[in-house]
């Protein structure tokens, strides 16, 4: 009977982790005990469930939640910048509220005291007759009191807050009178701070048995490691039993097909070292849990980084990496992968610091693209991949060496601009004074480059990224530039590969594309004698 059990809920997870947003609700409600898979699930899986599905149409999970899964939704979704949220909190409590007041209110029992008391503090007045005696004529609201005739309660007069507070004082008193009187004593004479202090004290110990620690401890995931060193074992996974959310991630990474030669039992253990991995990310990433679609970017970067430290130590060869992720700390591995990027980035940062890259005052590079990309993908605060309008995190040793590509072409465009004399300050001043503070962004080399060859082609002084083309010139300039179809001249276009260099002929090559495609079209038009300063991108008109 336990193994048909086992294996029922593991069919049931895999069906889930195939599902998307409201299919979830229906795989769950439609399974021969809704009841107890829902129990048999971890907290957090059922909350992304939850935020997946959208709160208005998963109240039923709600309901057959357990009232320590409860009270993890709202651990995980009722606390804001270390203050509770009133509002989120009343959302969960009336997403409980079903037929069956006896299981609301063992929910409403599970919470901590503290975080009803804050609840009720931020909504209801509370007068002790015994210690205060009646209040004065100035109170507005509507007035109550309690069943045992000792407080006072005044409710805002209208809206839902209103209902919602009643109902909890009102159920707490359905309960437990007593209790309900202590709390109520509690919420009238204890400082807000000391009971925020407590509840946060209860509910971050309950969140490290989640996996979340603390942000001290989460930010070293991020940490350089000796990618020689060897590999420390595996710790004791999270007490959980295995989710479905992680499941639905897999994409046949090296991580995936490692993970799929596992045993059943060593690969839930996986995982659940895998929930306390992402869980860490984002805690040092600052990630709100509610936030389903940053969770599964989250989720789906740690795999990936797992996927890159895994080729690292293992090449492609599956059967090796699935060694490694049976014997090596899961953390390891996935600092390793990390590693791996912060080396391309070490090295951007030190091309960025000595060559110049960058005009003052721009946040982009003047590398073409995608090099350009590549460049500032990799100096984000944690390194991502970039290959044109794909921007991802690491997954593999090919994006590895293609970025490495990428930054041995930006070397060397810094080198060349270095040797030809560019002056960045002045090269900005430039930018700015024809096209304004905006033209700092959409400057590259190949901008600075062709305008450098126009001034030489009308016979101007031709200091790279020094001086713009002048509106005067700009007919010449396209007389020599262009023929009557629209097409660059071979001499111009010769002259240009020339000044570049021949590191960098295929990033000039590219520019002198962008110059065809985006004033050929004015020049077949209009003529090389009544071009638009204006419009004579990318070539650098002084206006």
């Amino acid at each position: 009977m336990g193994e048909l059990s086992t294996e029922w809920l593991r069919s049931e997870r895999a069906a889930l982790a195939r599902a998307r947003g409201k299919k979830r609700l229906d795989v769950i409600l439609d399974s021969r005990d809704p009841s107890r898979l829902v129990r048999e699930l971890p907290a957090e899986d059922l909350f992304l469930a939850i935020h997946d599905i959208g709160l208005a149409d998963a109240a039923p999970l709600v309901r057959l939640a357990t009232p320590e899964q409860f009270r993890a939704f709202v651990d995980l979704d009722a606390w804001k910048e270390n203050e509770l949220d009133t509002h989120q909190m009343l959302l969960w409590l009336r997403l409980a509220r079903g037929e069956e007041d006896e299981d609301y209110r063992a929910k409403l029992a599970a919470l901590d005291m503290e975080v009803v008391e804050l609840l009720l503090r931020s909504i209801v007045q509370i007068f002790d007759l015994e210690e205060e005696g009646e209040p004065g004529d100035e109170v507005e609201g509507t007035i109550e009191r309690t069943p045992e005739g000792r407080f006072m309660l005044v409710y805002p007069s209208e809206g839902a807050e209103y209902a919602a507070a009643r109902r909890v004082i009102g159920d707490l008193y359905a309960e437990d009178p007593f209790r309900a009187g202590r709390l109520l004593y509690a919420v009238r004479w204890e400082l807000t701070s000391e009971l925020t202090e407590s509840a946060l004290r209860w509910r971050d110990a309950r969140l490290a048995d989640l996996g979340f620690p603390s942000l001290e401890e989460a930010v070293g995931l991020y940490a350089k490691v000796d990618l020689h060193a060897p590999l420390p074992p595996p710790g004791a996974p999270l007490e959980e039993p295995p989710g479905f959310f992680l499941a639905a991630l897999e994409s046949g990474s090296l991580f995936d097909r490692a993970a799929g030669l596992l045993p059943d039992e060593k690969r839930d253990e996986l995982q659940l070292h895998l929930v306390g991995l992402v869980n860490a990310a984002m805690v040092a990433d600052r990630v709100d849990p509610a936030e389903v679609d940053e969770v599964r970017e989250h989720a789906r970067m740690v795999r990936d980084t797992l996927a890159l430290g895994l080729a690292h130590l293992a090449g492609d060869d599956a059967g090796a990496a699935s060694a490694h992720l049976a014997g090596a700390a899961l953390k390891r591995i996935f600092q390793i992968g990390f590693t791996r990027t912060l080396e391309l980035q070490w090295r951007a940062q030190r091309l960025v610091r000595a060559l110049p890259l960058r005009l003052p005052g721009a946040e982009s590079f003047l590398p073409e693209p995608p090099d350009g990309e590549a460049l500032a993908a990799v100096l984000r605060r944690r390194p991502r991949y970039a290959d044109g309008l794909e921007v991802r995190p690491f997954a593999t040793l090919a994006d590895l060496d293609r970025i490495s590509a990428a930054l041995d072409r930006v070397e060397a465009l810094g080198n060349r601009l270095a040797e030809l004399g560019l002056d960045p300050a002045r090269a900005a001043a430039m930018v700015v004074a024809s096209w304004g503070d905006a033209g700092l962004a959409r400057v590259r080399f190949g901008e600075l480059l062709l305008t450098a060859a126009a001034r030489a082609a009308a016979g101007l002084p031709s200091a790279f990224g020094a001086e713009a083309l002048p509106a005067s010139a700009l007919a010449a300039a396209a007389k020599a530039a262009f023929r009557d179809d629209g097409t660059v001249q071979p001499a111009f276009r010769d002259a240009a590969l020339a000044s570049a260099g021949a590191e960098l002929r295929g990033a000039a090559e590219s520019a002198l594309d962008r110059l065809e495609t985006e004033l050929g079209p004015q020049v077949i038009a209009e003529g090389t004698d009544a071009l638009d300063p204006r419009f004579a991108a990318p070539w650098i008109v002084a206006p």
